[in-house]
């Protein structure tokens, strides 16, 4: 134990001045609002639901529960964002439609500057750990429709 870790707590109670409010801990915590998965892809709304709830949409039958399950297998909702466990065993996360032309510019042609085709474009997204559904199409698309290349 490193000395004055001991009484980390009283200390800090010791160094409060008189008259001071001394914070709650609710007072430190994130509003609960960020831990909410917000997902503007339909596609994955069934699923961040079953992963969230473990409870499968009401109306599902017992064969789209089991699709459900299949689809959800490599999944996760960390913090509020959906990851994915990639083939190199790295949480990959995914990224909503908003956020992706933003990283294709910048893993096409941003601080790197090197305009690479759409595989490299992709493989630097995955390098980095982003993924989404349609990465090497858009990628592709993107890097053909570069006006510098």
């Amino acid at each position: 134990m490193k000395p004055g870790r001991l009484n980390a707590g009283p200390d800090h109670l010791s160094q409060i001045e008189i008259g001071e409010e001394p914070t709650t801990l609710e007072e430190g915590l994130v509003d609960v609002h960020l831990f909410v998965a917000h997902v503007e892809d339909n596609h994955f709304v069934d699923i961040i639901h079953f992963l969230t709830t473990w409870m499968a949409p009401k109306g599902y039958t017992s064969q789209k529960n089991k699709e459900l399950v299949v689809c959800a297998v490599d999944l996760s909702v960390i913090v509020g964002h959906l990851y994915r466990m990639g083939a190199d065993e790295i949480l990959q996360r995914y990224v909503p439609d908003f956020e992706r032309n933003n990283i294709l510019a910048e893993a096409h042609g941003g601080d790197a500057r090197g305009h690479y085709v759409g595989k490299v474009t992709t493989q630097k997204i995955l390098h980095i750990g982003l993924w989404w559904l349609t990465l090497h199409k858009d990628s592709k698309v993107y890097c053909k429709a570069c006006d510098a290349c």
